[in-house]
């Protein structure tokens, strides 16, 4: 059974497998996030404040983090869990709450499978619908609750008959989209409105995403509201006005606590509403509208190990909402220039055949280390050449990288060699001297700067010189006492070198990321691409990804697993 993305559309997908359901998952999760602005306009139920397209992007973006450190062999179970879990975590919002519990249920719908297949998928959207409806305490048809009943529906009405992952995905998303576009006046706030629940559409938007990467299609920005969405209409300025009751949208997340939502609930309904409940193994999660942040603090939070909340006061929400209204400024446009959102997560995943193809890029060779990298590369047709730190090639054997790079490139252009070591450059220079095939090096003396160029097609006319405007920084552990650069060093120390100084000497991985990018003066614009090595393990890089996201929510960052030996974390910043 396949376990990859398919360029031949013709070829059925009647399997998935963990890889192809992280893909998809992932895709899902960006195409929601492009279309965050829309969703914020939209936004009217079950308050006008203006954020169920941020929630949902930051909802999905904790599903994702706990992904990008999976390998290629996670079982569809595995994958699923970890994004629920994910989700959960990040979860924000009335919708963020229901979209983790519509993942968690998933998940709970493919528990032990190692791959699934059609009938499986209808299983788990069932169980989603069910996790969903359980967790909101005031269920509401109309809204993103109707939008998951009628796929699982749909689901289970066809999982007899069709096989076809691609269909099957085609048929639900189709559903999705008319039970979007035909249930909304069910709640009188929608239809007064005018317009869609923007948590409805934010799950179509994450439906559409796995469905054009199940089909092999590459997602790109978005600068118009797209396809079946243009019938939409934007709520006007009295939709927005409103005399909400209850003024803090308020969330908790409890650690290592014996409550149950059954427990719960009867004394939260005295102290607001919008109630939304989750709870797996110890963790639960609690979101409510209240007036009285203290009182719901000490019932939820009773007994408990540690906990983290977020208060947000949901009438200044809508008072801003309606000034930048009056102003002309939609949320699509102010959402757009916070921090918070100008930072990113992306994971690199491998590019198609038809993008290298177009990319007129040079026939290439890489020396690198790390499966991850290698998968990486070879998706780019580069010809690896194994080595790196403490196993340096010979010069024979880049010579016979350059003539085999040569030899299956069909473009009559010098052989780049990517050198991504500094004891590599002297050794790539005189193969290249001794080659009667014409050659070219890129001095990169880090991996992480060969991804970084080929994720940026501006770069393709001038790797060199790009090369040049990038930094790189690097984790590894001391295998011996040392002085270093004014630094003491002891065996298994983590040190934090910055474009080859010595910056820190750390006890953990991930106090040794935070002090390398401490360190350096980062531009709110940054475009940061991270690599995790064979030393870094799936928990250690989602809390790294995590930590940065919250230290320099200015950074777009890029993340690859590239299993290297010798480096746990290797990144490059633009």
């Amino acid at each position: 059974m396949p376990d990859r993305i398919q360029e031949d559309k013709s070829l059925d997908i009647t399997c998935c497998s963990g890889l192809l359901l992280k893909r998809m998952l992932v895709a899902g999760g960006r195409w929601l996030s492009l279309h965050r602005g829309l969703l914020n306009e939209l936004n009217v139920f079950p308050v006008p404040d203006g954020d169920t397209g941020t929630n949902l992007s930051l909802t999905v973006r904790g599903a994702l983090s706990t992904l990008a450190a999976f390998r290629a062999d996670e079982s569809v179970s595995q994958v699923a869990t970890a994004a629920a879990r994910g989700a959960l975590m990040g979860a924000r919002g009335n919708s963020g709450v229901i979209m983790s519990q519509i993942l968690h249920g998933f998940a709970n719908g493919l528990d032990g499978l190692d791959n699934a297949q059609v009938r499986d998928l209808a299983k788990a959207l069932r169980c989603a619908s069910e996790f969903a409806y359980k967790a909101v305490q005031e269920p509401r048809e109309g809204t993103i609750l109707t939008v998951i009943r009628t796929m699982a529906e749909k689901a289970e009405s066809m999982a007899s008959d069709v096989t076809d992952l691609v269909e099957f995905l085609t048929q639900i998303t189709n559903t999705a989209r008319k039970t979007l576009l035909s249930c909304y006046e069910e709640l009188p706030i929608l239809r007064e409105a005018g317009v869609v629940d923007a948590g409805g559409l934010g799950l179509v938007y994450l439906y559409e995403g796995m469905l054009k990467i199940a089909q092999g299609e590459q997602l790109t920005d978005i600068h118009d509201v797209q396809e079946y969405t243009e019938r939409l209409a934007l709520p006007g300025h009295d939709a927005l006005e409103a005399d909400i009751k209850f003024g803090y949208c308020t969330e908790f997340l409890v650690h290592g606590t014996d409550l149950t939502p059954e427990k719960v609930l009867p004394i939260l309904q005295t102290l607001g509403d919008s109630i939304v409940l989750a709870k797996t193994q110890d963790i639960l999660k609690v979101h409510i509208h209240t007036n009285d942040v203290d009182a719901v603090e000490k019932v939820v939070t009773a007994g408990c190990t540690r906990f983290k909340r977020k208060i947000e006061n949901m009438r200044e929400q809508n008072k801003r909402r309606l000034e930048h209204y009056k102003q002309d400024i939609t949320p699509a446009q102010y959402q757009a220039s916070t921090s918070e959102f100008r930072g990113e997560l992306e994971i690199i995943e491998p590019p198609s055949a038809q993008a290298v193809k177009n990319s007129g890029l040079p026939p290439m060779a890489a020396i690198v280390s790390g499966d991850g990298f290698c998968e990486y590369l070879n998706a780019w047709g580069i010809v690896i050449i194994p080595g790196g730190q403490t196993t340096n090639p010979s010069t024979q054997e880049i010579l016979d990288a350059i003539r085999a790079a040569h030899e299956k490139s069909s473009v009559s252009r010098p052989v780049t060699v990517f050198c991504n070591n500094s004891n590599c450059i002297a050794a790539v220079k005189q193969a290249i001297s001794l080659s009667d095939i014409p050659a070219q090096a890129i001095e990169t003396v880090c991996p992480s700067q060969m991804v970084s160029l080929l994720r940026q097609p501006k770069a393709y006319g001038d790797l060199a010189g790009y090369t040049a405007k990038l930094s790189h920084g690097e984790i590894t552990q001391a295998v011996r006492d040392a002085s270093i650069q004014g630094h003491s060093v002891l065996k298994g120390d983590y040190m934090a070198i910055w474009n080859k100084k010595l910056v820190s000497v750390d006890d953990t991985i991930e106090s040794a990321v935070h002090n390398l990018l401490d360190n350096q003066n980062l531009p709110d614009a940054s475009r940061l691409v991270v690599v995790a090595g064979a030393e870094c393990d799936p928990n250690q890089a989602e809390g790294i990804l995590m930590k940065i996201s919250e230290a320099f929510p200015g950074i777009k960052v890029e993340f690859l697993w590239g299993g290297q030996p010798h480096y746990p974390i290797l990144v490059t910043l633009e």
